[in-house]
């Protein structure tokens, strides 16, 4: 079983409560995953909020039966105030999507295959862990198929410039 600099214990790549990647295993919510056991890593996005979508649909329709609404009244009588308005409105739906998508935003998944089906691992909403536990499982994943355990590239001393 390789062993860290520690002599003896797994080199720890990314630890968070509920989370931790080592050379040997990945480890969340209570769930082992040998580093060996995981195949054909790879990441993924969620589909869009549910109910994000629901808001857009319901503007939409809402917005399209006001339009009919005014049809029916007769396009030749409506003053310049309600063709604004009614182009205003139509680009509601739109700017409800953006802005939306970029409150809730679709999770960040990280899949793979273990003993041949597929499984979902780890979803965050933040990119910064995300990219963190992505870059540790490809190290980890390295570092177990070539069995050179090591310190980590990084570690937690600073550097301190030398005293004159």
């Amino acid at each position: 079983m390789p062993a860290g600099a520690g002599g003896g214990i797994p080199t720890v790549l990314y630890r968070k409560p509920g989370l931790t990647v080592t050379v040997n295993e990945f480890v969340v919510g209570g769930r082992r995953y040998p580093m060996r056991a995981l195949n054909r890593p790879r990441t993924a996005r969620s589909a869009p909020d549910p109910l994000a979508a629901r808001i857009v649909l319901i503007s939409a329709v809402a917005w399209t039966s006001v339009a009919v609404g005014l049809g029916f009244r007769g396009l030749d009588r409506m003053g310049l105030a309600s063709y604004l308005a009614l182009a205003a409105g139509a680009g509601v739906p739109v700017v409800l999507a953006g802005l939306l998508r970029r409150l809730r935003p679709p999770d960040h998944e990280l899949w793979a295959d273990v003993q041949g089906q597929p499984t979902l691992l780890f979803r965050t909403d933040e990119e910064h862990q995300f990219g963190q536990v992505t870059r540790a499982l490809i190290r980890a994943r390295e570092a177990a198929e070539s069995g050179a355990v090591g310190k980590p590239l990084a570690d937690s001393a600073v550097w301190q410039p030398p005293a004159r």
